[in-house]
């Protein structure tokens, strides 16, 4: 009789193992360092919350230690991308599509040596806000422990394949994970552009349920009501005033009705940059459309 114990074990090692040739050690804080995934020849990814310094970064895997610099960062979604030259790591592996109750792996190297823990998939789900602000396309969710210096290392597979980035900034208890698909775009940005690029409107809203009258005329029953404006913005020159409730974003193919703020942040994607669109209004009870043209936000803010 096989012993099916110890063939799990065997397998568990040689996932570790497969992980273990694309995970290092990210040194960038003062604390204990965290970990990375060599996502491409002198490139490594990492949770952005643990990139507290721009110089005298360091990446090692198996012994070798690299200089490395920061190419973006996106504190919304907690990604960073460095770049190592000298670095030779290829691609990792793709995960395999894995189901709720799958084995993963959450693989590390906060001190230079392997280190892992293992856990079910517990949840995955699509686009969500964080509480910073930006949508992210999908989570995973295990309960396989975040030791200290887990943060930046991958989700794997049980054969090693890379699934996603741990993070323990939006954790409590157990782990959770960005997906590969969806760190592809953000990481190409970071790498172009040094940044996730955002598009930005120029005010300050605040959700408002409309009275009976206005939600009879609107056809919903809530929006953004508009309490400050940016000096020359989009919105102010769109012909926004202090007083509007916005209740839609975009034109017939792309519109976005507003009910609250997530959604207007929702709308507000690279895409929308210095790109005109339509914008409805309603300025008393009367629903006007407007015309705006989105800029890209250059820095985190809590206005759109």
């Amino acid at each position: 009789m096989p012993n099916t114990m110890a063939e799990l074990s065997d397998s568990m090692q040689s996932a570790v193992a497969t992980a273990g040739a694309y995970t290092v050690t990210v040194d960038a804080r003062r604390r204990i360092p965290a970990s990375g995934i060599g996502w491409a020849d002198g490139v490594v990814i990492t949770a952005a919350h643990t990139v507290e310094r721009e110089d005298a970064i360091s990446v090692e895997v198996a012994g070798e230690r690299f200089g490395a610099e920061l190419a973006g960062a996106d504190p919304g979604s907690d990604v960073a991308a460095l770049h190592v030259p000298g670095l030779v790591v290829g691609q990792p592996p793709s995960g395999q599509a894995v189901a709720v109750g799958a084995l993963t792996l959450s693989v590390a190297r906060p001190h230079g040596d392997l280190a892992a823990s293992l856990g079910l998939l517990s949840a995955r789900g699509g686009a969500w806000r964080t509480r910073r602000g930006p949508s992210i396309d999908g989570y995973l969710r295990t309960d396989a422990t975040l030791f200290p210096g887990f943060s930046g290392g991958p989700l794997v597979d049980a054969v090693g394949g890379l699934l996603g980035l741990n993070t323990s900034l939006y954790a409590r208890g157990g782990g959770f994970a960005i997906p590969t698909l969806t760190l592809g775009p953000i990481v190409d940005s970071l790498l172009t552009h040094g940044r996730l690029r955002r598009a930005f409107l120029g005010i300050a809203s605040q959700p408002a349920t409309l009275h009976a009258a206005q939600a009879e005329q609107a056809g919903q029953e809530s929006g953004l009501l508009v309490v400050g404006l940016d000096q020359d913005g989009p919105a102010q020159a769109a012909g926004l005033l202090v007083g509007d409730i916005i209740m839609a974003l975009g034109d017939r193919d792309d519109k976005s009705l507003i009910l609250e703020t997530a959604d207007l942040l929702g709308a507000l994607g690279a895409d929308r940059i210095d790109v005109e669109t339509g914008l409805e209004i309603l300025r008393g009870d009367e629903r006007h459309p407007l015309r705006v043209t989105p800029v890209e936000r250059s820095v985190e803010g809590t206005a759109r």
